[in-house]
């Protein structure tokens, strides 16, 4: 396991466009596989509603907690703007 996360580190500093187009590429050609083994559970979509806005509102969560996290890591903060 600690072998495949060197070998994967290297990869990823040496060659990440073609790295990460081989894992977009692999989440691609999975997604109709998925469909198709889940067709009936994507029937029953209303069951789902709650997750899928706990997640929406998760990764939105995480995106603005990331964007505030820049402003104390001792960089220079963003000028400000000026109020006409």
């Amino acid at each position: 396991m600690g072998l495949a996360v060197v070998i994967l580190s290297a990869l990823f500093e040496s060659h990440i466009y073609v790295v990460s187009s081989l894992f977009i590429g692999f989440i691609a050609g999975a997604i109709p596989l998925i469909i198709r083994e889940e067709r009936d559970g994507f029937k029953q979509f209303g069951k789902g509603i709650l997750f899928l806005i706990l997640g929406i509102v998760l990764v939105a969560g995480i995106t603005w907690l990331n964007g505030r996290a820049n402003l104390f890591d001792g960089s220079e903060p963003l000028p400000a703007r000026k109020c006409d």
